[in-house]
């Protein structure tokens, strides 16, 4: 079953693209690229309108195969590169995500704020993939101490979608009062599938007799797929709906009543917050897939799957109905949802003052089993971080699905951002099984028209400018 070996180590050893950007998505300067993380970030960013020109980055993680005692940027000129496997008897998982953000914008205007986003994101996953079937797939079933041996996978998934989205989002100030800041946002999207696919194994018992035999005994599962197409000019035959939407809650350093920002009526001041706490419902929505599709399910499927098939889904849709015999069944549908990689989100961020903020975030997958779709890598991260309008850096530590520890770098240079969540292949020598990279350019504008003097600079109000921008020493906890 070719397709299902040059599967697997295509999602080991990928190259992909990540989005979580663990610090960046918590930055209050770059609105456009912390909505992804929670929608009402945009009330009250320290960027009255922030334009976002580009964006990308890349991210692939597995837990099988790796690269030994190797830097990333060695491989960048190196002829051949060196694979190895870690066979030992936990299940098998591996991650690739990438998008391109395109043009977009997020304004502030009084209580509101509004903004629209493009990006093409590509997930691929594969999850609970046992080591047995891994290592025979690495070694080609060329591995006689697995041969000849009864073996069986339970609810082991690879699942592929790539799409385009346009989302347009709103945030409001619902309540402001004492030094009590609430928030309230939320993304609709518009969505475009250029392709997916994907093998569902709910229950499989195999063998393999040799080096050409995938011998299987019991199929219960499905496999899908959607040829990518797209009918010029333009016309894009998948399409669906998604949705983010969030919540803020901020306890701010000096009184907000009356607070609005950007404004004159506010002195143009920015006031700042002492911590603040987000929680976010993200990517809810599917697309529906319709065109050039195929969704065949098997039942008690048995037989001997071919290993001459060409790498794609719909060539092993047809290979595998080989499993079909007297005992099982298909069948087949021409039309499915996929859905969106949902997840839930919480943020914390606290003002250690002079411009520093420690902060904790935790994303977590939602997607129900029962439900086809990709899955977003679970991930837990503190950092710290410098602030300011010209420069932003800071250090995440990332735990990858809750076990698998990463340090980054994010450093911001006024408009253009450059970072990743995993440094240590970039400087040292390491076995690497995890990359990824991302970068960014905006054009931020900080002050609204009706805060900028005639000569285009200082804020009105100049004599409240001290409370805009917190540079006194740690701030102490309030009585509460």
């Amino acid at each position: 079953m070719r397709i299902l070996c040059v599967t697997f180590l295509i999602l080991m050893v990928s190259r992909g693209t990540g989005q979580d950007k663990a610090l960046l998505a918590q930055s209050n300067y770059t609105p456009t690229s912390s909505v992804y993380l929670n929608p009402s970030s945009m009330s009250d960013a320290k960027t009255w309108l922030d334009i976002n020109l580009v964006g990308v980055g890349a991210m692939a993680h597995n837990n099988y195969l790796y690269i030994p005692n190797s830097h990333l940027s060695s491989l960048l000129t190196s002829q051949t590169v060196t694979v190895r496997d870690r066979f030992n008897s936990r299940n098998n998982q591996a991650a690739i995500t990438s998008f391109v953000q395109g043009p977009g914008f997020a304004l502030q205007i009084g209580d509101h704020a509004f903004g629209i986003n493009t990006s093409i994101r590509s997930y691929t996953n594969a999850n609970r993939i046992p080591s047995e079937l891994s290592k025979l797939i690495y070694e080609d079933l060329n591995y006689t101490t697995l041969q000849n041996q009864n073996y069986t996978v339970k609810n082991g998934t690879v699942d592929h979608m790539t799409w385009g989205e346009v989302g347009f989002s709103y945030s409001k100030i619902i309540y402001k009062n004492g030094v009590d800041f609430i928030s309230l946002g939320g993304t609709v999207k518009r969505l475009y599938g250029y392709g997916s696919g994907g093998l569902k194994i709910n229950d499989m018992s195999y063998t393999v007799t040799n080096d050409s035999t995938f011998n299987v005994s019991n199929f219960d599962g499905a496999i899908y797929y959607s040829k990518p197409t797209i009918d010029f000019p333009g016309k894009i035959q998948n399409k669906g709906w998604g949705m983010d939407i969030g919540f803020t809650y901020k306890r701010m350093l000096s009184p907000v009543t009356g607070y609005t920002p950007h404004s004159k009526s506010s002195n143009c001041e920015q006031k700042d917050y002492l911590f603040k706490f987000g929680a976010s419902l993200l990517d809810f929505g599917a697309i529906k897939f319709d065109h050039q599709t195929i969704y065949r399910t098997y039942n008690s499927g048995q037989g001997e799957l071919p290993l001459e098939a060409e790498a794609d889904f719909e060539s092993v849709a047809a290979n595998t109905d080989a499993l079909v015999t007297e005992t099982g069944n298909s069948n087949d549908k021409t039309k499915y949802l996929q859905h969106l990689p949902t997840s839930l989100s919480v943020q914390f961020d606290y003002n250690l003052g002079r411009g520093f903020y420690a902060n904790a975030s935790i994303i977590q997958s939602a997607l129900p089993s029962r439900l086809t779709g990709v899955i977003r890598p679970n991930t837990l991260s503190v950092g710290i971080r410098y602030a300011s309008k010209w420069l932003e850096f800071g250090i995440p530590v990332t735990l990858y699905d809750y076990r698998y520890p990463t340090v980054g770098l994010m450093v911001r240079l006024y408009n253009v951002t450059v970072g990743t969540d995993h440094l240590i292949p970039f400087i040292a020598k390491s076995d690497i099984y995890r990359g990824d990279i991302y970068a960014s350019v905006k054009i931020p504008f900080y002050k609204s028209p009706q805060c900028r003097d005639k000569r285009g600079g200082g804020n009105r109000g100049s004599k409240n400018k001290k409370n805009s921008d917190y540079k006194g020493g740690l701030i102490d906890c309030p009585s509460f």
